[in-house]
């Protein structure tokens, strides 16, 4: 399995098909839910977390964490290696696949907001 890129795009992103005088077919595969956890992840920004209500009035209370702030956590210190993973939206819940080549295992978890 090849590694995944950012951005969303696959290890067999522009696998194509040559069929002669130069013409070659591309199939061209994009994740954006791949995309958008990426770019929140890796991205340098100021972020406010906190509860408002629609007035924009703060409001007193816990700010719970999203689904990707889960990934993270689950992804953090202590968790092993993968050599490959894909995150997709199914349902309404997050779901993480990871390929761990060193046990051969591929594991998918579901984060939900």
């Amino acid at each position: 399995m090849g590694m995944m890129m950012p951005g969303g795009f696959g290890p067999n992103a522009f696998p194509g098909i040559g069929l002669g005088n130069g013409f070659y077919i591309r199939n061209v595969y994009f994740n954006p839910v791949s995309c958008n956890y990426n770019s929140y992840g890796n991205r340098r920004a100021i972020f406010i977390k906190s509860i408002f209500d629609n007035d924009f009035n703060h409001l007193s209370g816990t700010v719970k964490p999203n689904a990707f702030d889960m990934i993270n956590d689950f992804k953090g210190e202590g968790a092993e290696k993968t050599a490959d993973e894909t995150l997709f939206k199914l349902n309404g819940a997050y779901y993480l696949g990871q390929y761990n080549e060193s046990k051969n295992t591929f594991s998918i978890n579901k984060f939900q907001d």
